[in-house]
């Protein structure tokens, strides 16, 4: 995810009946206490990079909770396989970490060859779970051009997972699109003040439906933070201490990441 985000085995956890379902025969859902959805943009290479990535590792390998990434090495997957990513992401996904590819969709007017094509480099080079499609439109008029996007990943790989991002309240059609909507993505401030509008659709779903991302968040904030996120039927979630320009070029400040890790686990 840039500043708007411009952003499988936990994610399978559960099997869930759905109203409006997406053409697949699971859904992502999240276990009893709520997940973690990490937009990871950091390269998994160097003290800070390796570093991080491993604690993503380590933390899935706990099992305290569901942890799903968001590998993103060239805002999108890049023009070829890079071996150390490789390494990386292959060590997150045998700790049972959840992984997804990031795909900018520019609200739907990248073609749909274009959006299949990086989602079909992530499967073939780095065996992810599943696809973030990020720059979604908080209308249906571009629908039918997501409907195609998912149609051609979902071809790709039994059981993938699909993830959309509005951003914000998006119409309940996006719903048979993908598996989990973005529906908030600003700063905390925002988000616990009047910057949150709730989706019409959001108390007939569950939560494993949903996902919410905050930045600029404080550590004293994370309880009131995941609270406020599980009252709003949210099952993925991630906060962070960082700002823009790029909030997700980390995993906050020091001891944020497990005081987040503390308080979603415990939700």
């Amino acid at each position: 995810m840039a500043p708007r985000l411009a952003l499988a085995s936990a994610l399978g956890a559960a099997l869930v009946l759905l109203a409006v379902s997406p053409p697949t025969p699971t859904v992502a859902a999240a276990a009893a206490a709520p997940g973690l959805l990490v937009p990871a943009y950091f390269d998994p290479t160097g003290k800070t990079g390796t570093g991080l990535w491993d604690t993503l590792t380590q933390t899935a390998g706990a099992g305290k909770v569901n942890v799903t990434a968001i590998m993103n090495p060239d805002n999108g997957p890049g023009s070829s396989e890079l071996g150390y990513y490789v390494s990386a992401m292959r060590s997150f996904r045998a700790a049972h970490g959840t992984l997804l590819g990031y795909v900018p969709t520019a609200e739907g007017k990248k073609s749909q060859k274009w959006v299949v094509q990086q989602a079909q480099r992530y499967v073939d080079w780095y065996d992810v779970d599943g696809i973030f499609l990020d720059e979604m439109p908080d209308t249906d008029a571009r629908l039918s051009a997501y409907e195609g996007y998912a149609a051609g990943i979902r071809a790709l790989k039994p059981g993938v997972v699909i993830v959309g991002n509005p951003g914000t309240a998006i119409p309940a059609a996006y719903l048979a699109v993908a598996d989990v909507l973005m529906t908030f993505e600003d700063n905390a401030k925002s988000y616990l003040g009047g910057g949150y509008q709730a989706p019409s659709w959001g108390a007939s779903q569950p939560p494993s439906r949903q996902a919410v991302i905050a930045y600029d968040a404080k550590e004293s904030q994370l309880s009131t933070l995941v609270g406020e996120s599980v009252g709003r039927r949210y099952g993925w979630m991630f906060f962070t201490s960082s700002n823009l320009p790029n909030p997700y070029a980390n995993l906050g400040s020091s001891g944020f990441w497990q005081a987040l890790v503390s308080a979603t686990a415990g939700a």
